[in-house]
């Protein structure tokens, strides 16, 4: 297969947008049956071998960049505040009617901060945070009402998140619809279903889950035991206080939970191609007893995912990070961490190869997120057509 052509990000200038191309395959590397489900389940893609280019080589050894930060994004006070007490060489800061808080989790560095409620408030959030700090990886924690079955006080962890409430109006409600993230005249299209959670830190949640008694029940409610559940998470504007809108969300979004700020997150957060991960803790079962039940139960709730949080950033700061080449949106590239989520060994050959084009004699190649997707489907961060 080497030599044959493929459409690929050319970034061998540093300046400005990156300009997608065809350029000969340089190596291609087989991968194991463990690696192609790593590969299909953080870019969509099923491929049995990675093909790159002699750039897409010489990028994946970019030198040294920012030391990135876990971010922890809470919904509401309650849970930020029990996170934040736990804090050390702590820092605030103000931007865009938002309150920061740098220190250290666990001896990992964190940025702690609180969206409010609603869909406008978590994108604004997130994107500040965004600009202002270097992300790594990123978590949000909160509560959130059930549309399943599942006991107040269960927690679950997003595998994909959804909106609810995008799409066309008529008789039988919002008919739900893809949601454009990309679109002309400065990208090509991209419309997207639902937004999915890395699943590498998906793993590092559902062992942090171990650091609590999850079986407690809630406050005078002994028959209720929680559960957790790695499911889909819907968001939407509204609070969900009834049967009817319960039953009509979970039927037309397949979500075990609803909440008003994780997909605006989700969605942020995939603009920036940093790597997310949900989890919520249930206050209620968005029926006809929320209005009861969230105020009875939210704190509760709240400082069971944020227990939940502080366990995962042990296991989150024992992640590799490296240095990763960014485009966000047709700008200049910046250089910044993110955390390696496959790894290949190289033999002598292919060391040799590596060598001769990088520079740099790397005995294996270690991929973020955002360079899994740029060597998979180079398209999705392109701003121009291939070259004829």
């Amino acid at each position: 297969m080497s030599g044959e052509p493929k459409p690929t990000l050319l970034m061998q200038v540093r300046r400005g947008a990156p300009q997608l191309t065809s350029r000969p395959i340089f190596i291609s590397y087989p991968l194991s049956a463990k690696q192609q489900k790593i590969v299909e389940a953080l870019t969509g893609k099923k491929i049995t071998e990675l093909s790159l280019t002699e750039n897409e080589v010489a990028d994946l050894q970019v030198p040294a960049g920012k030391t990135a930060r876990l971010g922890i994004i809470c919904a509401f006070g309650a849970e930020a505040e029990l996170i934040k007490a736990q804090l050390k060489n702590v820092s605030s800061e103000k931007k865009n009617f938002r309150r920061f808080d740098s220190g250290e989790l666990q001896g990992v560095p964190v940025v702690v901060t609180v969206t409010g409620p609603g869909k406008v408030n978590a994108a604004l959030t997130a994107e500040t945070m965004f600009s202002s700090f270097t992300i790594g990886q990123l978590i949000l924690t909160g509560v959130a009402g059930g549309l399943s079955s599942l006991p107040i006080g269960s927690l679950v962890v997003s595998d994909v998140v959804k909106y609810h409430d995008y799409g066309q109006m008529g008789a039988q409600g919002i008919v739900r619809s893809p949601v454009p993230v990309k679109f002309p005249p400065d990208e090509e299209t991209i419309v997207l279903e639902h937004f999915d959670a890395d699943p590498t830190l998906v793993e590092s949640v559902k062992q942090a889950v171990a650091s609590i008694n999850l079986s407690d029940p809630p406050p005078g409610q002994p028959q209720q035991i929680p559960q957790l559940a790695v499911a889909g998470i819907a968001t939407g504007d509204q609070f969900v206080c009834g049967n009817d809108a319960r039953d009509l969300i979970g039927k037309r979004t397949g979500c075990v939970a609803v909440d008003m700020e994780s997909a605006a997150v989700a969605h942020v957060a995939y603009l920036n191609q940093v790597p997310f991960v949900i989890v919520r803790s249930l206050s209620d079962r968005a029926d006809v007893s929320s209005q009861l039940d969230f105020p009875q139960f939210e704190v509760w709730a709240a400082h069971r995912s944020a227990q939940v949080v502080c366990s995962f950033a042990q296991s989150a700061g024992k992640k590799r990070m490296k240095p990763v080449l960014l485009f966000k949106g047709g700008l200049q590239p910046t250089t910044e961490e993110r955390p390696v989520v496959l790894e290949i060994e190289l033999g002598d050959e292919h060391q040799n190869v590596v060598r001769k084009v990088s520079g740099v004699g790397s005995k294996v190649l270690a991929f973020s997120v955002a360079e899994l997707l740029r060597v998979v489907s180079p398209e999705r961060f392109a701003s121009q057509s291939p070259d004829a």
